[in-house]
């Protein structure tokens, strides 16, 4: 049996010391690397969002049919103007909206209160074209947002309005429920609703 000279058993130990905390280095990284993926989540990004267009039914679109434009100078406040039409003129409205849960990517439903000024009233007659008028007035109301879309970009308005109507409005309504060649007129309804597609960019 061969003796190892003590110096050759020195090298032999140092050799195997290195070799071994190498394989313990190299197994704890690629331990961690793996527990980094493994348990690694993306934290999700909320969008905020500062303009907006819609199409739709009733006041908030300017009429019967028509567009909205928003611009959100702070997520909680959009400035707003609207174009549309009533069987006898082109309406339009301005106003702001105070939006109680900001317009972010954050909420899928979002309430808001508001005031516009705008064509808020109309009258018609068939063949009596000198009672088709328009009215202007302020209109508050309160709607809700139900946002859908993985940025919430899109979205579904329901608006709840009352018209504010000018007197010359109802001084309209009185003069055609007087005159003997109208039938049939009808005063409006307390509330008006609003139904609309928003995008927001």
């Amino acid at each position: 049996m061969k003796n190892i000279a003590p110096g050759n058993r020195l090298k032999v130990n140092k050799f195997s010391l290195i070799f071994l905390i190498l394989v313990l280095v190299l197994t704890n990284r690629t331990g961690n690397s793996q527990d980094s993926v493994s348990y690694y989540v993306p934290t999700k990004k909320i969008e905020k969002h500062h303009f907006g267009f819609g199409v739709g039914f009733g006041l908030d679109y300017g009429g019967l049919l028509g567009i909205q434009l928003q611009y959100m100078p702070i997520s909680n406040l959009s400035i707003m103007a609207a174009g549309g039409y009533y069987f006898v003129a082109a309406g339009w409205q301005t106003g702001m909206v105070w939006n109680i849960l900001p317009a972010t990517s954050k909420y899928l439903i979002r309430p808001k209160l508001k005031i516009m000024y705008g064509t808020n009233g109309v009258t018609m007659v068939t063949g009596k074209e000198e009672y088709d008028r328009i009215f202007t007035g302020f209109t508050p109301g309160i709607g809700v947002e139900f946002r859908f879309g993985r940025k919430k970009r899109n979205g579904l308005d329901i608006d709840i309005n009352y018209p504010i109507h000018h007197p010359n409005f109802e001084k309209q309504i009185e003069i055609m429920e007087n005159d003997p060649e109208v039938t049939g007129v009808k005063r409006p309804w307390k509330i008006a609703i609003s139904i609309g597609y928003h995008l927001e960019l």
